[in-house]
């Protein structure tokens, strides 16, 4: 199998072991996170329809540690925003957890603030690992068993809806999945029901419901999940502090038929995360509510292609590219796999647009390795054949004079010679036909470097000279040597 054959073999070896990794372990995730986290989002404005009233530093100011508020500081908000019934939002979502009666008259006035009005209220999955057991009997570890729902407690479960706001953290550390809904276990349904909505679904439902609108649930792969794609940055959405709001300095008609939502606006909440779309930055996690409720109101979800399908494509781009472009000119090469990189990097974009996330970095990891190859393929043939040369180029000339004539290249060949003024030095060896019968041709020749090499080196020429002026004196003698039958 020759060189060129060896090198063809590995390239779709590789291409084969980068689809082979794809499929079963993905273990570039964060790196193709990264490329679709920038190229496929679209940060092209918030929905003013969402509206934050933060707890802010200001609002902390002025009421003191949130730990230590009365809930009928919560009620008194919520009466604010309503106050005006032909003004009122249209939903207003509290990312609280309120688990547990603190003080009954500040309880009862939050459930009176609540009843008969579209609030959406916090709750939280707590998830613990446990061995549990399968349909058909068979048990094993699930990492992600529900072990317990944290409710509004009695009353304000009644009087609200209620959606869980945990945060669907990815492998890499950021945000850019979400759930719409999990199966409650059945040792928890008398507290949570058959099904626990996310918070932010549930505030597009109850939107969706009071706009006269169809709510669409968008699908998700097999955890659950779906990607939703971010519309602002940290701090774009309109934000309005909760003691603006109180004061009336921001009048309740600000907030005519919007969602509101209500959240932790400050660092001491520890409620901040790490948001696909604005790396190096932090976002509160209502921000990232609004977020996922623009990508319902909107459809900008997304669910992953099959990754078995996405891995074929892979495989046959590869592979033909590596076919097609095997003996062609390198810059050629490598502009053509620019070209199939964007092209495929632009499609995602487009799909992604419709609801279908394909990853980039397989592709363009498998177009940059063909490119590595094809560049080693070349340079490295280039050397064996090089090598081969001055191997031959050896038998006829000192290998040291050889071996300094590749290192330093110190000479030139001009097309059709130089005309110059030489000295001219006409040379025979005393019976040398005679000796040349008597001897194998390697002597003869291992004899003719031996004399042309004190020849040329009593001439004081330059080595590379020296080097040519032997190889032409060899060829004399050896075109000498077959005219004479030898």
């Amino acid at each position: 199998m020759g060189v060129k054959e060896h090198f063809y073999k590995a390239g779709l070896a590789m291409a084969a072991i980068l689809i082979v990794l794809s499929v079963i372990s993905d273990p570039l995730y964060s790196v193709d996170a990264f490329f679709t986290d920038h190229f496929y989002s679209r940060l092209n404005g918030t929905d003013r329809k969402i509206v934050i009233v933060g707890i802010d530093e200001e609002t902390l100011s002025e009421y003191g540690n949130f730990t230590l508020w009365s809930r009928e500081k919560l009620a008194q908000l919520l009466n604010k925003l309503y106050e005006d019934k032909e003004n009122s939002p249209a939903v207003v979502g509290l990312d609280f957890i309120l688990t547990d009666r603190l003080d009954d008259a500040a309880d009862e006035a939050l459930i009176e603030a609540s009843r008969g009005r579209d609030v959406v209220m916090g709750t939280n999955i707590v998830y613990r690992g446990a061995v549990v057991e399968s349909a058909d009997g068979s048990k094993y570890y699930d990492k992600e068993h529900i072990a317990d729902i944290e409710m509004p407690y009695p009353g304000l479960n009644e009087a609200t809806v209620s959606g869980f706001t945990n945060a669907s953290i990815a492998s890499d550390g950021y945000v850019r999945y979400a759930v719409n809904s999990v199966a409650v276990p059945e040792e928890l349904r008398n507290k949570a029901g058959d099904k626990q909505d996310s918070f932010a679904i549930a505030v597009y439902k109850l939107y969706a419901e009071r706009s006269g609108m169809q709510p669409v649930v968008p699908e998700t792969n097999g955890r659950g999940q779906f990607q939703f794609i971010y519309s602002g940055e940290s701090g774009e959405f309109s934000e309005v502090s909760m003691r603006a709001v109180m004061s009336g300095e921001v009048p309740s008609s600000a907030f005519k038929d919007a969602i509101v939502l209500v959240g932790a606006y400050a660092p001491g909440f520890q409620d901040s995360y790490q948001p696909a779309s604005d790396r190096g930055r932090t976002m509160y996690g209502v921000e990232i509510h609004a977020n996922i409720i623009q990508a319902y109101l909107q459809g900008k979800t997304m669910i992953s292609a099959n990754s078995i399908i996405l891995a074929v494509i892979t495989a046959l781009i590869t592979i033909l590219f590596l076919i097609f472009f095997k003996k062609r000119n390198l810059s050629l090469t490598i502009a053509v796999s620019v070209i199939i990189g964007a092209a495929y990097v632009f499609a995602g974009r487009l799909l992604s647009g419709r609801g279908l996330y394909i990853s980039c970095a397989y592709m363009l990891i498998a177009l940059f390795a063909s490119d590595i190859y094809f560049v080693l393929e070349k340079y490295l043939l280039e050397r064996i054949r090089r090598r081969h040369t001055l191997d031959v180029f050896k038998k006829y000339v000192a290998p040291q004079i050889v071996d300094d004539l590749s290192r330093t290249g110190d000479f030139e060949l001009h097309l059709g010679g130089e005309r110059r003024n030489i000295a001219v030095l006409f040379v025979d060896i005393r019976g040398f036909t005679s000796l040349s019968e008597m001897l194998e041709p390697e002597q003869v020749v291992e004899i003719l470097n031996e004399y042309l090499k004190h020849v040329t080196d009593s001439s004081g020429m330059r080595p590379w000279r020296c080097s040519m002026l032997r190889l032409i004196l060899m060829i004399i003698f050896m075109r000498q040597w077959a005219q004479l039958g030898i």
